[in-house]
């Protein structure tokens, strides 16, 4: 039965989520054996994640995101989302990581020496950083893109 190797505990909330309910739909008949497995390895990946990537933070802001405690003038469920694509941030091991999934509409910035690369968290905000070759973001700054 697939929905058994399904059993592993989530790290990240959504993706255990998501994992739980493709699940639930391979044991109605749908053919999505596939999308499952990827998904389990995506969940394996940051559950077993254990060094550190984000190095530094451009200011407070962004660090109390990451650190999960609150900001002021800021929507939780924003805060919510920037906190979710920090931890991917976190969990890659090298940068190509980053074009997964899609939504995180990943690019590098134009203009900016050492070059700094942004992640998409909604249409307004954008979390901005430079990668470094030793594999880890430094300067990383959740800012306001217009």
């Amino acid at each position: 039965m697939v929905c058994k190797a399904v059993s592993i505990p989530p790290f990240h909330k959504i993706i255990g989520v998501r994992v739980k309910l493709i699940a639930q739909r391979i044991n109605e008949g749908s053919p999505l054996v596939f999308v499952v497995d990827f998904k389990i390895k995506v969940l394996g990946f940051l559950q077993y994640k254990k060094s550190i990537m984000i190095i530094s933070f451009r200011d407070r802001k962004t660090e109390k995101l990451f650190n999960g405690e609150p900001v002021s003038k800021l929507n939780e469920k924003l805060a919510q989302k920037d906190r979710r694509r920090l931890e991917l941030l976190n969990a890659a091991q090298k940068i190509e990581d980053l074009y997964f999934p899609a939504s995180n509409k990943f690019h590098a910035l134009e203009g900016f020496n050492p070059k700094r690369y942004a992640v998409w968290v909604n249409k307004q905000w954008r979390i901005s950083f430079i990668w470094e070759e030793s594999n880890n973001a430094i300067d990383v700054y959740f800012e306001d893109y217009h």
